[in-house]
């Protein structure tokens, strides 16, 4: 989605700027947030979240080139998972290692771009809980992607992402757990249930942000994948965006097989392909965990 709308009328992408996992400056302004930063329309941020999405704003993009940054990415390509989940993940008692703390130390607000472009688009998988706070401080147009659950549990599964303890974290269970009354999660619950749990609070949280906020976009990926071409000519009138060749070659180079991250798939495939991933009794877990959540469940 991101990467399409950036081939609009002079467009730029900003991908994921507060993702620690490659924006060391995401570390430096995560650190005393956690992962999923929570963060209401109203409420105050750190300087350093803040100063983040203020450049990512502006058209800058993570990447650039000191010594100091070289440094940080160097440090960051020798992170290890746990190190990142104690540090952004643990409820209690967070632990941030030497490495991490060095990284904090060496990153540095990117300089601003020399050239703007006319529309930024900043895509972030991150921020679901901090949206409306997102919103309100920078005034974006919003587009809201959502998915099939089921199709999220098993990419999610399949790249060993989940498990971030969002069920226990205290700000979470005041705005969000006991607004819906959620089932806590048994100590012993597998790794399918904590994914399919994180995954109906932010699909929760998401769909209920864009249904009080009905100048948000709120977009299908599955309806999406259904006509690549027409939805999003569609979808770039409606957000005042040039189409262009560019982006219609784009779509149909990105219309092909491929594995893992990369941003390639067939679309034809996507709207039904959690059928092919899952086991039937998975597929009753994962229904089981989310019927729990309102907003959800009526999407199974």
């Amino acid at each position: 989605m991101g990467e399409t709308l950036s081939f609009a009328e002079n467009a730029r992408l900003v991908n994921e700027p507060d993702n620690e996992t490659f924006n060391p400056f995401a570390v430096r302004a995560k650190l005393p947030l956690g992962r999923y930063p929570v963060l209401g329309e109203h409420e105050h941020a750190t300087d350093d979240y803040t100063k983040l999405w203020m450049q990512a704003f502006s058209g800058q993009r993570s990447r650039q080139r000191s010594l100091r940054t070289a440094a940080a990415r160097f440090l960051m390509r020798r992170l290890d998972g746990m190190e990142l989940w104690n540090a952004f993940c643990r409820v209690q008692q967070p632990r941030a290692t030497l490495r991490l703390r060095a990284v904090r130390a060496l990153a540095a607000l990117p300089p601003k771009p020399r050239t703007a472009s006319s529309h930024v688009v900043v895509k972030s998988a991150h921020g679901p809980l901090a949206v409306e706070w997102i919103a309100a401080q920078f005034q974006p147009l919003v587009v809201v992607v959502v998915r099939h659950p089921l199709n999220i549990v098993a990419s999610w599964m399949e790249l060993g992402w989940g498990g971030c303890s969002l069920d226990t974290n205290p700000k979470i269970v005041e705005r969000y757990v006991r607004r819906w009354d959620l089932p806590a999660l048994p100590p012993t619950c597998s790794r399918l249930s904590r994914v399919a749990w994180e995954v109906g609070l932010l699909l929760s949280v998401l769909r209920s942000s864009a249904e009080a906020h009905p100048e948000w976009r709120l977009v299908s990926h599955e309806q999406m994948c259904s006509d690549p071409a027409g939805q999003f000519q569609d979808l770039f009138a409606a957000l005042g965006l040039g189409w262009t060749d560019a982006a219609e070659v784009h779509l149909a180079r990105s219309n092909r097989d491929a594995q893992g991250l990369v941003t390639m798939r067939v679309a034809a495939d996507q709207p039904e392909r959690w059928r092919k991933r899952l086991t039937g009794d998975q597929v009753r877990e994962i229904s089981g965990v989310l019927a729990s959540f309102p907003v959800v469940a009526r999407l199974l």
